[in-house]
């Protein structure tokens, strides 16, 4: 008998289908930022946890069902019910929803940063669209929303306004905000612009444990051998803190 597909749902079928080892490799082949939180000793319940709390606040559900279909095609249909069509795994430009606010591409941007926070995945996911076609106008007002870290579509918009916002995220790198700096820190990585590369590496040394494991999430999608060469180190570093706590990177 096939259920909705709620997040209660997801919870039960990853706990029943999956072991702990094949949790451990679903994550690590499409959420890689989440298998890198993984610790030794943590639960599988954990896992699972981290994982549906990661996809929640970034809007990332729908790539999460996308995930577990494509693993498992026959189980998944078999446990839910028929979905339409689901994006594939990277973060996709976000669909438009039929919503007022958005059908006359009104340049509003207090509008739709307000509604970033709406409680409906479409609609927020629709506000991001539409301040991305804004662009340059709508990237402060982006930033300003980093201090809130369920607003996963504003770090959309920015990844796709793209170069133009790189200089202004870098600057909040230096935030005191450490939830500011996260967000700058996701955001960086998945525009994925050379000129962050200095700045992420910087961030690697991040007081915040998880600005640097965003930054060294961001580091790994980069070839360049300065890059390389910093997460070289700061894995070495980590494996020295193992033995003694004060080493930390």
């Amino acid at each position: 008998m096939t259920q909705p597909i709620t997040t209660a749902a997801i919870r039960h079928y990853l706990t029943a289908a999956y072991s702990d080892d094949e949790l451990t490799a679903l994550c690590a082949d499409h959420f890689p930022a989440v298998s890198d939180t993984f610790a030794a000793g943590m639960t599988k319940t954990q896992k699972i946890h981290h994982l549906l709390d990661h996809c929640q606040r970034r809007d990332l559900l729908p790539n999460l069902r996308a995930a577990l279909h494509s693993d498992r095609p026959k189980q998944y249909e078999k446990q839910f019910e028929p979905a339409a069509p689901t994006p594939a795994p990277a973060p996709p430009p976000p669909p438009r929803a039929p919503h007022p606010i958005f059908t006359s591409r009104a340049h509003e941007v207090d509008s739709l940063i307000a509604a970033l926070a709406d409680p409906d995945t479409d609609v927020r996911q629709a506000a991001a669209a539409g301040l991305a076609e804004i662009g340059v106008p709508a990237i402060e007002p982006l930033i300003a929303t980093l201090g809130v870290w369920e607003y996963g579509a504003a770090i959309q918009a920015l990844a796709q306004i793209g170069a133009p916002a790189v200089g202004p995220l870098i600057a909040k790198l230096t935030d005191p905000d450490a939830t500011i700096r996260r967000g700058a820190t996701e955001a960086l990585g998945w525009i994925g612009n050379a000129q962050a590369i200095e700045a992420l590496i910087a961030a690697l040394a991040d007081p915040d444990a998880d600005v640097r494991k965003e930054a060294s999430f961001a580091l790994r999608l980069s070839k360049t051998p300065n890059a390389q060469a910093a997460l070289k180190e700061y894995y070495a570093a980590l494996l020295r803190a193992k033995s003694d706590p004060r080493s930390r990177p």
